[in-house]
């Protein structure tokens, strides 16, 4: 697991030459240079963690305020696997996402 507290996160300001009032704040702390390993950890409001893909995990809320997980995937389609049902949808392997666009003929 892979963590980022985003607060601290030291961003850079970026621009193009063409658009020099375009200008974004960014940071990429968790790319395919940092790494990977068998952890735990203990989040805090505003971090993210990044788990490998078809890595099994866990969340726990060992807090007093509401727990919001948001997660990114690069696929279209998302299979999720949980080791009980998850309700109140009561299965345990859940699909979502819509299926890709069909190809169109162009003439």
């Amino acid at each position: 697991m892979l963590t980022a507290s985003t607060p601290k996160l030291d961003l850079i300001e970026t621009w193009q030459d063409g658009d020099p009032e375009h200008r974004v704040h960014v940071q990429f702390p968790i790319n395919t240079h940092t790494g990977s390993g068998d952890e735990r950890g203990r989040l805090s409001a505003g971090d993210l963690a990044v788990i490998p893909a078809m890595v099994p995990h866990g969340v726990r809320n060992v807090g007093e305020e509401r727990l919001k997980v948001v997660g990114f995937f690069s696929e279209a389609k998302i299979i999720s696997e949980f080791s009980e049902p998850l309700q109140p949808v009561g299965a345990a392997v859940l699909e979502m996402g819509a299926e890709p666009p069909a190809a169109v003929e162009v003439a």
